[in-house]
């Protein structure tokens, strides 16, 4: 009776309860859009939202989701419940249907005219995405999910190459390229592909058309109707349905039909009842979730274009259209057409795991100020403001506010702007996360605080309870790490490098940060824990990706800026400067005075000197006094400072070393 356990059970798939619909408003309106965009499978089209009131009742809303994808030879097929939401056949379903057309038999199983041994017995390839199998079975199994191309022979297996590895996916859009990680690393084509999600569904695991269908039938009693042309076909396909909860099936009422339809056209329209509810509350999470089609980058991103039309819910039609880069899709979403190029950076490799391989797409912005914008010690304003979706009262993100922790009242800027707000993004298969209460728990959100890269560059990480109310988004906390807040001798307490760049604490410098995560997988190499697809699971694979991508981030934004990131050698060239050096002017100065000499070596006896000196201290030349003291460390510093220019041209490690 599995109908029967999400109807008692709703928040398993995301969905809520009856007396709150909004959270099952926002969870029917990502399914339908889900399965739209994957089922434009990367080609130009369209995806159409509406929501407007039902001629029913004003306390209805109908919710029409149409695309001009592939379509559906049969719409009540998919909408049963456990079979695929996406019209579009999968390897398994086309050898069974080449089985029931009566095909040679080994013509089903295409592996078996490629598969032979290796010469030490040991290993296969597959030709298709270079993934290694040791045992002939698992080889054959990969080979038909493939595509059945076959397998060359690939020799012995290193015990290196069974264990975690990264590989590059080329270069970046500014030709870096990423540096090696570990020992374990597998070198391959800069050409290589990430893994194929072609044969694989955005909606939840084949029960998403089907969940929508059961909660706007408990909701309303009303029938979903879906209307779905193949291309090519000139036969439009239309049927009624309902859920029938104590059969545990979808029942088509009446009789399915078929109308003519535009012989060049193609796609899917699915219209549905909801009751009105609470919906105003929820559409700026919907709105939220839309917007982050911006963000995509290859596969459907770079062709589709979405809208939403919600006359009852805002005022202004949202949309999404495509763009030329990644850096166009996040002025969009954050709506800030002059966005300087220098703060995004975006890095991509592949991370994989006894022969299992994910990508993984890390994109870090910082908003940032400009140092003419005339901040001044104290301002109490955070760096600027997000974009706001739909109307005024749809969403924004609101300036960094909060309040210092112990021990930070010695920073010359106000307690705002000792911090900056991390808002994070997550993207699984070129769908939207919908971020909800169980997003907590997601692996990326896990390993973002984790990633050692941020302390290397002078910056700390933390979780934060706060960030837009009702959204529930994934949000962190961004400050200045101990290793930059260092300086000013023992007892000194102010910002000494950021007083000489600015001064420009985290808050100002960085302004709101926006952190992107993209994880591309097949169900079968990363598999959701969750039917809502609200997280993924804790993965050392995404742990490593993520880690790696974002010390690559961190270090283009570095190198471009040196305003914004301080890398390791700047700071520990700092605090030798600033720290070390006023210790070693204060063991230098009083092994000196030990000796008897003297800084000043003027040998006037005038009384006005004498008296002069013995004010700063001097007392006839066995002190050095205050003011031979800070002229013996200037003339330290000025060495230093030699010193480190002639060391900025040659290559240092993480130590701030020269490397040999």
């Amino acid at each position: 009776m599995a109908l029967q356990a999400f109807k008692d059970n709703p928040g398993l798939a995301g969905f809520t309860t009856e007396s709150d619909t909004s959270g099952t408003f926002c969870q029917i309106i990502k399914e339908l859009v889900d399965n739209a965009v994957d089922a434009l499978e990367g080609a130009v089209g369209n995806v159409h939202i509406k929501v407007e009131p039902s001629s029913r009742a004003s306390t209805i809303l109908r919710i029409t989701v149409t695309d001009d994808g592939t379509g559906m030879e049969d719409p009540f097929s998919f909408a049963n419940a456990f079979n695929s939401s996406k019209g579009q056949e999968t390897v398994n379903e086309r050898t069974m249907k080449r089985a029931r057309e009566g095909e040679d038999e080994d013509e089903g199983d295409d592996a078996m005219k490629y598969m032979r041994k290796s010469k030490s017995g040991k290993s296969w390839v597959c030709t298709l995405c270079k993934k290694k199998c040791l045992k002939e079975e698992t080889m054959r199994k990969h080979a038909r999910e493939c595509g059945g191309v076959g397998f060359e022979d690939h020799g012995d297996i290193d015990d290196d190459e069974l264990g975690l590895y990264v590989k590059e996916r080329g270069t970046t859009e500014r030709g870096h390229q990423l540096r090696s990680v570990s020992s374990s690393q597998v070198s391959v084509p800069s050409s290589q592909v990430i893994p194929q999600v072609s044969t694989q569904t955005a909606g939840r695991f084949g029960v998403g058309l089907t969940l929508c269908i059961l909660h706007s039938f408990i909701g309303t009693g009303g029938r979903t109707v879906i209307r779905s042309t193949r291309r090519g076909s000139d036969i439009e396909r239309v049927c009624a349905l309902v859920a029938d909860v104590r059969g545990d099936k979808i029942v088509e009422v009446g009789e399915g039909r078929e109308v003519p339809a535009d012989i060049e056209a193609g796609g899917t329209s699915v219209s549905m009842l909801l009751p009105k509810g609470n919906h105003e509350e929820a559409f700026p999470r919907i709105a939220e979730y839309l917007s982050r089609f911006h963000l995509l980058s290859g596969g459907t991103a770079a062709n589709f274009s979405l809208s939403l039309v919600a006359p009852t819910l805002s005022p202004m039609e949202l949309t999404v259209k495509p763009k030329e880069s990644l850096v166009d899709g996040v002025r969009a979403f954050l709506n800030k057409p002059e966005l300087d190029e220098s703060h995004v950076a975006s890095r991509s490799i592949i991370v994989g795991f006894n022969g299992s391989e994910i990508s993984v797409q890390v994109t870090l912005v910082f908003e940032g100020v400009e140092e003419e914008d005339g901040w001044e010690e104290g301002e109490e304003e955070g760096g600027g403001g997000w974009r706001e979706l739909g109307s005024d009262d749809d969403i924004s993100r609101s300036d960094s506010e909060g309040e210092g922790e112990e021990g930070e009242d010695n920073h010359p800027a106000s307690t705002s702007n000792r911090r900056s707000d991390l808002s994070l993004v997550r993207i699984y298969n070129n769908s939207a996360m919908l971020d909800s209460v169980e997003g907590r728990a997601c692996g990326i959100v896990a390993a973002i605080p984790k990633c050692p890269a941020w302390k290397k560059y002078g910056l700390k990480v933390e979780g934060s309870t706060e960030g837009v109310e009702g959204l529930d988004l994934p949000t962190f906390t961004v400050k200045d790490s101990e290793l930059a807040w260092e300086g000013g001798g023992r007892g000194g307490g102010t910002h000494q490098l950021l007083e000489e760049r600015g001064p420009m604490p985290v808050g100002i410098r960085l302004g709101n940060i926006l952190l992107i995560v993209h994880i591309t997988a097949s169900n079968k190499d990363l598999t959701l824990p969750t039917l809502s697809k609200g997280r993924i699971g804790e993965d050392v694979r995404i742990r490593k990706g993520v880690s790696v991508c974002l010390e690559g981030c961190l270090e283009s934004l570095a190198g471009k800026n040196e305003m914004l990131i301080f890398d390791r050698p700047t700071l520990l060239r700092h605090n030798r400067a600033r720290r070390d050096v006023e210790i070693v002017c204060e063991g230098i100065c009083n092994i000196l005075e030990r000796g008897g000499e003297r800084v000043d070596e003027d040998d006037d006896d005038d009384e006005e000197e004498e008296e002069e000196e013995e004010e700063n201290g001097g007392g006839k030349g066995y002190k050095w006094g205050k003011e031979g003291r800070e002229r013996m460390k200037k003339k330290m510093r000025e060495a230093i400072e030699r010193f480190d220019r002639g060391m900025r041209v040659k290559e240092l490690d993480d130590m701030g070393r020269v490397k040999e």
